[in-house]
C-alpha cells in the first residue's frame, strides 16, 4: 500500500515533468506518451535511446515505447522526434560554441 507521502510525491514528480515538456511546445498526446514512457523533462528526451540500434535491445527504444502507446499515433511520434532533432542540434551548436570561446 502506498502512502500519502508516496502518492504526493508521485504527482509533484508527473507535474514538473508535464510542465517541462509543455514548455517545449509539444501536444498534450506527446506530454502524456513522453511521460508514460520515463521521459521526465528535456535532457532525459535527448539522453534515451530513439532508435532500437542505439538501445542495443529490440523494443527498448523511446520510439518503439512511443509507438505502442495507444494514445500515441505516428503523428505524435514524429512530432516528438522532430523536437528530438532540434534540441539535439541546439546542444551540438551550444557546446560548439563553448569549445570555440
Amino acid at each position: 500500500m502506498m502512502s500519502t507521502f508516496e502518492q504526493e510525491r508521485i504527482s509533484v514528480r508527473r507535474i514538473e515533468a508535464e510542465r517541462s515538456l509543455k514548455r517545449l511546445g509539444l501536444s498534450k498526446k506527446a506530454v502524456k506518451g513522453l511521460i508514460s514512457a520515463g521521459v521526465s523533462g528535456p535532457e532525459t528526451l535527448v539522453s534515451v535511446p530513439w532508435t532500437d540500434e542505439e538501445a542495443k535491445a529490440r523494443f527498448s527504444s523511446l520510439r518503439w515505447r512511443l509507438s505502442v502507446d495507444p494514445n500515441c499515433g505516428p503523428k505524435t511520434v514524429a512530432e516528438v522526434e522532430r523536437l528530438r532533432v532540434s534540441l539535439l542540434s541546439e546542444r551540438s551548436a551550444g557546446s560548439g560554441q563553448r569549445l570555440a570561446g
